[in-house]
């Protein structure tokens, strides 16, 4: 696995040998529980074609036929066995049915519904769900998806840049950006991106730096930031900065409210004084 780790090519190679791996377990008890359904199958239907093999009134070629499918115990567990994993069961089971009779062929559609259909299925299903599981965890794999979703957005950002700079002098203006949203085309294509805003000039004033004009720069990291709805990170760190502004203003207010008792006990023997010196 470390010499397939170290080859990025082979990332599916590597989600295939950990997901092998992972569904050991499955894989071992999918196939116990299949194979008992096979060995109960197989004896059923040893003892249900019994009687037809032993009559010496039935046809002989029929009997022939079903002794060599069903005639022990072995032999009924091997064509039980192609019946399940072939996928070629109407070739095993017509010509039996043609031989013995039809009065089995309850039983045949019961195994082929509840075996060979759902249960195998369910069995497919698990392991496929492993697959996606292993690709979900692999944390390799996450990080190189990750990065390759961010170069993919930042490459449609840049694509939107210049084809809403008109005048394509590389930077992009309130009124450029007004007139690229009055557009249908541009405005699916942002949402596409998860772009979703209304008023131009709150965007715009939040992502420029206060020289009017927007670089590819400047849009395509405010756009990163801005995309989608708010990060509980971002609302952690807007709420802790509130809460420092909020202790500060609560500090100044106490300072304030010092000054003001200083100036009230102050003030009034400074005008004592002024009035005895005049």
């Amino acid at each position: 696995l470390r010499i397939v780790r170290t080859f990025t090519v082979l990332r599916q190679l590597r989600v295939l040998l950990l997901t092998c791996i992972a569904s050991l377990g499955a894989f071992f008890w999918s196939i116990i529980l299949l194979f008992l359904f096979q060995i109960a199958a197989a004896l059923i239907l040893n003892q249900m074609l019994h009687g037809y093999m032993m009559n010496s009134s039935e046809d002989v070629d029929g009997r022939k036929l079903v002794n060599e499918h069903y005639g022990d115990f072995l032999t009924a567990l091997y064509s039980m066995f192609e019946i399940t994993y072939s996928g070629s069961w109407p070739s095993l089971v017509r010509p039996i049915l043609d031989a013995a009779g039809w009065r089995y062929a309850p039983f045949y559609l019961f195994y082929i519904m509840f075996v060979v259909f759902a249960v195998i299925r369910i069995i497919t299903a698990l392991f496929i769900k492993e697959t996606l599981d292993c690709a979900a965890y692999d944390l390799e794999l996450a990080i190189e998806e990750k990065h390759k979703q961010a170069e993919s957005y930042g490459e449609s950002l840049h694509a939107l840049f210049f084809s809403m700079d008109a005048n394509g002098d590389g930077t992009l203006s309130v009124a450029e950006m007004e007139a690229a949203l009055e557009n249908d085309v541009f405005a699916k294509y942002m949402d596409l991106l998860e772009l979703r805003f209304k008023d131009v000039e709150p965007l715009f004033s939040l992502l420029d730096n206060d020289d009017g004009r927007l670089t590819v720069k400047e849009f395509c990291n405010g756009m990163t930031r801005i995309k989608g709805t708010a990060r509980s990170y971002d609302l952690m760190q807007l709420l802790h900065d509130q809460n420092r502004l909020g202790k500060c203003c609560q500090d100044m207010q106490g300072q304030v409210n010092d000054v003001h008792k200083l100036v009230k006990q102050l003030v009034p023997g400074h005008l004592n004084l002024l009035r005895q010196s005049l």
